[in-house]
């Protein structure tokens, strides 16, 4: 596997540090932290140049981290970390451009006042919090996908449904002490596959 350079005195360095930590598998959010806040403020700036509002410029923004999060396992130094978050940045933008043109006969129009002012936009913290949650139930429904059927069954009706222990297995038809057996163990697959911060959505 290609390791990330350190590239010594290079602007980019700290954020190296973190792309080299959460390809190691230690602390992930931290380190997704550290290259949101390195990058937040100049991808907005991108958006806003092109002439979007605000709003539009912390939804791209959002839009934009979730797919820095998704490739950041498989990113490879053959250029400038920077140049590929603007790279995924410009696909995004492009992507919008795409939805509006095919949207736009059939959207209504929508009133300023009805979407809330400058005050209801989110704070970068909370964009932040939402590419991470979003996430995380995209990567647990993938690990759950994976569980054994009738485990994966039992997980659903505890997480999704909040059901208990004895309506579980009512509605299962199994003993309780199978139905915490299958949880446990659920609980275990997701921890493996996921680490503690991931699985912890789906904790029995």
């Amino acid at each position: 596997m290609q390791t990330v350079p350190r590239a010594a005195g290079s602007d980019e360095t700290p954020v190296l540090d973190a792309v080299r930590r959460f390809q190691a598998g230690g602390d992930r959010e931290a380190a997704f932290r550290r290259i949101f806040e390195r990058y937040q403020r100049p991808v907005e700036r991108f958006f806003a140049r092109r002439g979007l509002p605000p709003e539009d410029c912390r939804d791209l923004t959002q839009e934009t981290f979730l797919g820095i999060y998704r490739g950041l396992q498989g990113w490879r130094p053959e250029a400038r970390f920077g140049t590929w978050v603007f790279k995924i940045a410009a696909t995004t933008y492009l992507k919008r451009n795409r939805r509006r043109a095919a949207a736009k006969r059939a959207a209504p129009e929508v009133a300023q006042e009805e979407i809330g002012g400058a005050d209801a936009l989110p704070s970068p913290s909370t964009q932040l919090d939402r590419v991470l949650d979003d996430e995380r139930r995209r990567a647990l429904r993938r690990a759950m996908g994976e569980l054994p059927d009738q485990m994966r069954r039992c997980l659903a009706l505890r997480v999704e449904q909040d059901l208990k222990y004895r309506e579980i297995a009512s509605v299962m038809r199994l003993s309780i002490d199978t139905v915490k057996a299958h949880l446990f163990q659920a609980r275990q697959r997701l921890k493996e596959t996921l680490g503690d911060e991931l699985a912890a959505g789906g904790s029995p």
